[in-house]
Formats: C-alpha cells, sequence, structure tokens
C-alpha cells in the first residue's frame, strides 16, 4: 500500500507488481480500504478548465470555516 500513498493514482496492477500479489488480491485490497473508510478520494477541479472566472484575494484575518452542525 505504500505505493498508493505515494502515488494515489497507481492501478491495482502496479500495486500487484510492487506488492508480488495476484492483481486480483491488490484489486480487492484497494477496495476494502477504500469501502472501509480508510482512505477518501478527493478531486480537485481548477476552476478555470471548467469555464468560471475565479478572482483572489488577499488579506489578513482569521477567518475559519465552521464545521456543519
Amino acid at each position: 500500500m505504500g505505493q498508493l500513498l505515494q502515488d494515489s493514482r497507481a492501478s491495482a496492477a502496479s500495486i500487484a507488481r510492487a506488492a508480488g500479489l495476484p492483481t486480483s488480491t491488490a484489486h480487492r485490497v484497494v477496495r476494502r480500504v477504500l469501502d472501509e473508510g480508510w482512505v477518501k478520494p478527493r478531486l480537485e477541479t481548477v476552476s478555470e478548465w471548467l469555464g468560471f472566472q475565479t478572482r483572489s484575494s488577499s488579506g489578513c484575518g482569521s477567518h475559519r470555516a465552521r464545521p456543519p452542525k
């Protein structure tokens, strides 16, 4: 699983090769890690690629997002 930590896009086949496991076993382990919530996928987008204009702002402040209730 170290390879997955270094490259989150690693395939089950490449993980299997690195670990010396059958591909089916590596796929099952990766699926289990995801299903049990050990790691959670995250998607980051570049707004400009989607056609949105973005503004940047600067300043000092202590604004913190509040956790949902």
